[in-house]
Parts: structure tokens; C-alpha cells; sequence
């Protein structure tokens, strides 16, 4: 019996989207969770339709995610050549609709669910992100700020590969690094790419005495030294210097030795606001070269 549905209500479909060209699955199922009810189903034509008759299915519809008002729905049409696949759309996957401002973590766990359906692909991508559960939330946590909805994981795999530029239009990819900055701190520190992209304020509710300091150990270093320098904004942590000082004098003499922009990372505006006490008995290093800088550049420390 569950076969003989199954073959039944996909060929009711199939006519349906023929004969109307385009139609909501709303108007296939009625007033209920269209997602859901989309999902069940989907899943009895897949247990029961196999093969080539189960992959003809899939391509006689091309399905889009969309919503009607504030309700989530979708619109099944014929195929066309130029269709494409999009990418997940995650606010629409947890009902947040696109004006909703409201912030959040949404987490799933498929890991049971995926062990006892021995789904092969979901256990595919819980074995690919699994070392993501090492750096912070759930690899299947969805955080959601100011109208976008991100992944943690998603964002440190684009950083960590070196992709993340194409991508740092999108202020939602940081919404997660702003949210856990013990994530945000593990990746400014394996991350060759982070400053590349980091957008200025990025850090703004989490900059702390941890946070400067890395970003002070990546400026000099052949990276955007522009961009960090300014989210580093030395004068607003003149407050908190002391904690600071030995991180932002190596940062200003690799600059000034790398023939870099002193302006960024003031060299004498830094060594006047130093413990210079306390550097010249820890860090008698940073002291033989700032006098070698100082020579050059005509200045008496």
C-alpha cells in the first residue's frame, strides 16, 4: 500500500504542476506547515519510488523556496535549462522571515536522527564539519542578527580557506564570529585570511584585551595592515594600554622595520605610552630595536 500512494500521489503532482504551468504547494496540500508536510512526503516517494524512476521525480520539478507574507511556502514548475540549485536559504529553514530583527541561535541536531535513518549524506556532512565542534557552537547552529541568518561553521570554512572575500559583502557571514569571540579568537589566530576581509567594528562588542592583542601580532606581518590598524583604533584603548603595550610595540616596530606605514601604528606615540620600565626588564629585545629604528629615522627614544 505505501508503494501504490506513493506512485499515486507523485503522478497527482506531476499533473498538477503540468497542467497549471505553476502552482504553490499550498494549493496541492492546503493551509498547513507547507515545509513540513513537503518534507514527509518527500521522504515516503523516496522510500518507496527507486532508482531512475526516483531521479526522474526529481527532475520533472523544479521546486523554489519562497514566502507569502510571512508564511513559508513553495512554487513547483516545470524545468527549465538555465535552472540552477541555490544556495540553502537558512532564515527560511528556521521561519524567520526577512524582516524579522529579532537575534538568535538556532541549533539542529541531526546526528540521531541520521544514525538511525543510516542516511548516507547527512552522515556525509556530520563527518566532513565534525572538527568544527572543537572551535565553538554546533556545526548545525544557525545564528541570526540584524535580518541575517549565518553559520558558524559556514563562516570559519570560508576563512579558512581563503575564499571568504568574495563573500565579506555579506555582513551576516560575521554575525556568528561576533556573537562567540572565543571562535572569533581561535581564528585570528590560525587564520591567514582573517584580516583580509575583517570589516571595521567587526570586534566592536568583544574587543578585548585578548582580541587587541592578536589583532596587534597580525599587523606587520603582510597582511591589511589598514584595516587593522583601524579596527584596532589605538586611541580608544589608551584606557587599557598597560595590558597592551608589549603587543602594540612589536606591531609598531615591525612596521617601522618592514618599511611599512608608520602612520597606522605611531612608533613614538606608542613608546610614550608604554611602561618603558617594565618593557626594558621583559622585553630588553623590543628596546635595542626601537633604538636601531630610532636612529634611523632622527629621533632620541
Amino acid at each position: 500500500m505505501p508503494s501504490r500512494y506513493a506512485f499515486y500521489s507523485a503522478n497527482i503532482v506531476i499533473l498538477s504542476v503540468i497542467t497549471h504551468g505553476e502552482l504553490s504547494a499550498e494549493a496541492l496540500f492546503g493551509p498547513v506547515d507547507v515545509p513540513s508536510t513537503w518534507h514527509r512526503q518527500a521522504l515516503l516517494w523516496k522510500s518507496q519510488i527507486v532508482g531512475a524512476e526516483w531521479q526522474g521525480l526529481v527532475d520533472a520539478i523544479h521546486l523554489t523556496k519562497i514566502w507569502r507574507n510571512d508564511t513559508r511556502d513553495l512554487l513547483l514548475r516545470l524545468p527549465r535549462p538555465d535552472d540552477s540549485i541555490p544556495e540553502p536559504d537558512l532564515s527560511w529553514q528556521i521561519s524567520t522571515p526577512p524582516h524579522d530583527q529579532n537575534d538568535g541561535w538556532y541549533t539542529l541536531f541531526p546526528d540521531e536522527d541520521a544514525h538511525f535513518l543510516c542516511d548516507p549524506v547527512i552522515d556525509y556532512y556530520r563527518y566532513a564539519v565534525a572538527p568544527a565542534e572543537s572551535m565553538g557552537p554546533s556545526p548545525f547552529a544557525i545564528y541570526r542578527a540584524r535580518g541575517t541568518s549565518t553559520s558558524p561553521t559556514y563562516a570559519m570554512l570560508e576563512l579558512l580557506s581563503g575564499h571568504a572575500e568574495a563573500n565579506a559583502r555579506e555582513p551576516g557571514l560575521w554575525n556568528a564570529l561576533d556573537e562567540d569571540w572565543n571562535l572569533t579568537a581561535r581564528l585570528l589566530r590560525s587564520s591567514a585570511h582573517f584580516d583580509a576581509v575583517v570589516p571595521l567594528g567587526l570586534l566592536g562588542s568583544v574587543m578585548g584585551v585578548e582580541m587587541t592583542t592578536l589583532l596587534f601580532d597580525r599587523i606587520g606581518r603582510g597582511g591589511d595592515d589598514d584595516t587593522m590598524a583601524e579596527a584596532v583604533n589605538l586611541p580608544s584603548v589608551v584606557w587599557g594600554f598597560q595590558q597592551i603595550d608589549i603587543a602594540a610595540l612589536d606591531a609598531a616596530l615591525r612596521l617601522a622595520e618592514g618599511g611599512g606605514d608608520t602612520d597606522l601604528l605611531d612608533l613614538t606615540f606608542v613608546w610614550s605610552m608604554v611602561d618603558q620600565g617594565k618593557v626594558a626588564l621583559s622585553r630588553p629585545d623590543l628596546v635595542k630595536r626601537l633604538r636601531n629604528v630610532a636612529l634611523e629615522q632622527g629621533w632620541e627614544p
